[in-house]
């Protein structure tokens, strides 16, 4: 789990990232932190919702398929206590389940928007900023 906290500052979303893949967590975080948000990442759906309690976000990108808590967990979990804050949801399948059956159940439980894995970062980005400015709106 790592939260910069040097750069949260209020008058930036703040976005957190939940993926095992340690590689994807960091290349998620630096391509986000370069557009100017303030972003925290956890390992796993267990960590992200423990930091959750304490580090307020505005959005939360998970990965479905992780150890501990997976995004699903997390996905029902923050629909129960902070219906309001949008939840991106991102898989790249696995071996019983296709990433469109993962996609549709994720959607099915409330996820604001889904991606299969390679996610285009550019897409992504633009799907980021729009959910944000509706829920500032909204």
């Amino acid at each position: 789990m790592l939260c910069n906290r040097n750069q949260a500052r209020p008058e930036r979303s703040h976005i957190l990232i939940i993926d095992d893949e340690e590689l994807i967590r960091r290349m998620l975080r630096d391509f986000l932190e370069g557009y100017g948000y303030s972003v925290c990442i956890a390992g796993d759906g267990k960590q992200a919702l423990r930091l959750f309690e304490h580090y307020h976000a505005d959005l939360i990108i998970t990965d479905i398929l992780m150890p501990e808590k997976d995004g699903l967990e997390v996905l029902t979990a923050v629909r129960q206590r902070w219906p309001h804050i949008p939840v991106i949801a991102i898989t790249g399948g696995s071996v019983h389940l296709t990433p469109h059956a993962l996609c549709h159940t994720a959607h099915v439980l409330g996820a604001t928007r889904v991606f299969s894995k390679p996610v285009d970062l550019q897409e992504l980005l633009l799907t980021v900023q729009q959910l944000l400015q509706s829920a500032q709106t909204g």
